[in-house]
C-alpha cells in the first residue's frame, strides 16, 4: 500500500462515480503522501461531484500548492468559483487555464460562457477570438463565437464565422443550435 497506489484506487472509484470510496481512498494517498497533489485534487473532485463546491475548492488549493503549473487544477477551481457566483476568481482561474494550455477547447468555451451568461458580449466574443488564433482547426469554436456575435448584434461577422465553422466542420452545425 502506496500513496500512489490510494490515490489510484482512488481514481478508478472516481469513475465508477462511487465517490465515497474514492474520497476514502484519496484520503488514504495524502495521510501516506502530504505531497501528492493528486491525492489533494481528488478528494476535491469528489466533493465538487456531491455540489460541495465551497468544499472542494479548499483541496484544489492544496493541490494547486504542490503544483501550480497543472491546468487540471486551475480549471477544477475555475469551475468550483464560477459555481459559487465567483466571477472574477473564476475569470482569473480560466485565464490561467488557456495560458498554461491554450489548446484546452473546453477551457476557452467554458471561459467565454461566464462573459456571455452575464451579458458582457464583447468580452466573449475577445475571448473566442484568442481561442480561435489558438486553435484555428476548433470548429466548436466558430459555432460559438457565431452565437455571440448574434447576441451582440452583429450579423454580418458572424455569417462569416458561419462560413468559416462550416467550411472547417460542417458536421458539427449543431453545436451553435444547442447553444
Amino acid at each position: 500500500p502506496t500513496a500512489d497506489v490510494y490515490c489510484a484506487i482512488g481514481e478508478c472509484y472516481e469513475k465508477l462515480e462511487h465517490m465515497e470510496e474514492a474520497r476514502e481512498n484519496y484520503k488514504k494517498a495524502v495521510k501516506l503522501d502530504p505531497h501528492l497533489a493528486d491525492g489533494w485534487f481528488g478528494i476535491g473532485v469528489t466533493l465538487d461531484f456531491d455540489d460541495r463546491h465551497f468544499e472542494s475548492l479548499h483541496f484544489y488549493k492544496k493541490a494547486l500548492e504542490l503544483d501550480d503549473a497543472n491546468p487540471d487544477y486551475w480549471f477544477a477551481i475555475a469551475d468550483a468559483r464560477y459555481k459559487l457566483n465567483q466571477f472574477e476568481e473564476s475569470e482569473f482561474a480560466y485565464n490561467k487555464v488557456v495560458e498554461l494550455n491554450p489548446t484546452d477547447i473546453e477551457a476557452w468555451l467554458d471561459f467565454s460562457s461566464i462573459y456571455f451568461e452575464q451579458r458582457k458580449y464583447v468580452q466573449a466574443i475577445d475571448v473566442m477570438a484568442d481561442a480561435i488564433r489558438q486553435n484555428p482547426e476548433a470548429s466548436e469554436l466558430y459555432y460559438r463565437v457565431v452565437a455571440y456575435l448574434f447576441a451582440n448584434g452583429q450579423y454580418n461577422e458572424a455569417l462569416n464565422f458561419l462560413e468559416l465553422g462550416l467550411a472547417t466542420n460542417p458536421d458539427k452545425f449543431y453545436i451553435l443550435f444547442d447553444y
